[in-house]
């Protein structure tokens, strides 16, 4: 499960920030796949990239904590998970923004079931 509305600042900031100031083509893409006991969600994009003081983890260690999206994203993460997640920033080395995202991975009500069925089909 991910939580409501949790992609919606990340996707906005990669279309106002990232491909808006393009004059070509823009290109999002959105990943996600389990990673041990999580998931992992990647946005992309092909903007201009973050600047420079926004790389790394954002958390405030020597870097910006980025806008209004961002920021709110994070708190949410934070009051719904403590410290068991990750929030990430980077630039791609060709050019594009990137923010990863790691969360605990919860299983809607009867997913589990469902999920122990198929391994034993």
């Amino acid at each position: 499960m991910v939580p409501n509305m949790l992609l919606q600042p990340l996707v906005e900031n990669s279309v106002r920030h990232g491909i808006a100031r393009n004059s070509g083509p823009g290109m999002i893409s959105i990943e996600s796949k389990r990673a041990d006991d999580g998931i992992r969600i990647t946005v992309r994009d092909n903007g201009p990239g973050f600047p420079a003081a926004c790389n790394g983890n954002g958390n405030g260690n020597g870097k910006t904590k980025g806008g209004v999206g961002l920021g709110n994203t994070r708190a949410r993460l934070r009051q719904l998970y403590g410290e068991a997640h990750r929030l990430e920033v980077h630039n791609e080395p060709t050019g594009g923004g990137v923010v990863t995202l790691e969360i605990p991975l919860r299983l809607w009500e009867g997913e589990s079931q469902i999920i122990e069925e198929m391994k034993t089909a």
